[in-house]
C-alpha cells in the first residue's frame, strides 16, 4: 500500500507542466524510505545554496523496515557500507515539483553500489529563493546550480570522481547533456525525452496548449543545445525516449543519437508517452531500472 501511495505521488505530480511549475513543500524525505543520506553544503556563484541529498551506496531496506520508517520516519545515522569511494550518479529533476520525486530513484541504485545525489533548482524545494516565471520553457541559471552541486559532489571522500554518471529526464534531460558535454568529469549519461531545440518542442507545446505563452529563454547559449554538441560527444550515452512521445518525439532522439560519435544506446520504450503515468519509467519501473543499472554498470 505504501508503494502505492509514493508512486501515486509521483506520477501526479509528473504531469507534464509544459512550464515551470516549482514546488516548495517536500511531500516525502528520504526518512520515509529509511534511506541513509546526508546534506550537502553547496553555494552556487551567485551565492545561493541549493539543497542537496547525498545518498551512499548502501544496503537494500526490509519491507519491515520501510513500512516502520513510513509511520515513524526518523532520521538514520549516517555511516558508509564501503571503505573506498563509489561511483555517484547525480540525478537531475525536470520542470516540476521538487528532489522527493528523485527518491523512488535513488533507492533502486545505492542497493546497487552507487551513491546516488540529488537536488533542488533554485526556487524550488528548500533551494533559495528565486523569482520564477511559470512560463518560461528553463532559466540558463539552473546550470550554474547543476555546476555548484558537481563541484561539491566530487570534493567528498565517498566519491570517486573518476566514475560520474548523470540522469535526467525532461527539462532535467537537455540540462544534463549540457553539462556532461562541458564537464570532463562525468563518464557516463542517460537522458529520457531528449529534445533537439527549443524551437521545434515548444512547436509542439503550443500544439498541445495553445493557450499557454511559453517564453524561450534569450539568455541560454544555443551552443549547447544538444543539436549543437551531440557531435562531439565521445562519452557513453543512453537515450530513453517514449514510443507515442509527442512532446520530445522518438525523432528528436534518433537526430541526437545519430550525431553521438562515442559509445551509445537508444531505447524506445513501446506505449509510453513523454512522462507521467505512461512515461517510459512508470510503464515498467522494474525493467527501467534495469537498464539504467545495465549501463552504469558497464561504462562507470
Amino acid at each position: 500500500m505504501k508503494r502505492l501511495i509514493i508512486i501515486c505521488l509521483i506520477i501526479i505530480a509528473t504531469i507534464n507542466t509544459f512550464g515551470l511549475k516549482p514546488e516548495r513543500e517536500y511531500r516525502l524525505r528520504p526518512e520515509n524510505y529509511a534511506l541513509i543520506y546526508k546534506e550537502l553544503k553547496v553555494i552556487t556563484d551567485d551565492g545561493l545554496k541549493i539543497k542537496t541529498w547525498f545518498f551512499p551506496a548502501q544496503d537494500s531496506v526490509s519491507n519491515e523496515d520501510w513500512e516502520k520508517a513510513w509511520k515513524n520516519p526518523v532520521r538514520k545515522e549516517y555511516k558508509l557500507k564501503y571503505n573506498q569511494p563509489r561511483p555517484t550518479i547525480l540525478i537531475c529533476n525536470g520542470d516540476a515539483g521538487n528532489m522527493y520525486l528523485l527518491i523512488q530513484y535513488a533507492k533502486e541504485l545505492v542497493t546497487q553500489g552507487y551513491n546516488v545525489v540529488t537536488f533542488d533548482w533554485r526556487g524550488f524545494g528548500e533551494s533559495d529563493n528565486w523569482e520564477t516565471d511559470e512560463d518560461q520553457l528553463v532559466y540558463f541559471e539552473y546550470l550554474t546550480d547543476y555546476n555548484a552541486v558537481l563541484d561539491e559532489v566530487l570534493k567528498q571522500d565517498e566519491v570517486d570522481g573518476k566514475r560520474i554518471g548523470l540522469y535526467g529526464f525532461s527539462t532535467g534531460a537537455y540540462l544534463s547533456f549540457a553539462i556532461f558535454s562541458q564537464r570532463i568529469e562525468t563518464k557516463a549519461y542517460v537522458g529520457r525525452a531528449l529534445l533537439t531545440n527549443f524551437e521545434s518542442s515548444v512547436k509542439l507545446l503550443k500544439q498541445k496548449r495553445p493557450e499557454r505563452n511559453i517564453i524561450i529563454p534569450e539568455n541560454y547559449p544555443l551552443d549547447l543545445l544538444p543539436e549543437r554538441i551531440a557531435g562531439k560527444i565521445e562519452k557513453p550515452s543512453f537515450l530513453i525516449v517514449g514510443e507515442l512521445d509527442d512532446i520530445t518525439p522518438v525523432s528528436m532522439s534518433l537526430e541526437i543519437f545519430n550525431l553521438l560519435k562515442g559509445e551509445k544506446q537508444l531505447w524506445v520504450v513501446k506505449n509510453a508517452t513523454h512522462g507521467g503515468a505512461k512515461g517510459p519509467d512508470f510503464i515498467d519501473f522494474k525493467k527501467f531500472m534495469l537498464q539504467l543499472k545495465t549501463f552504469y554498470d558497464t561504462n562507470l
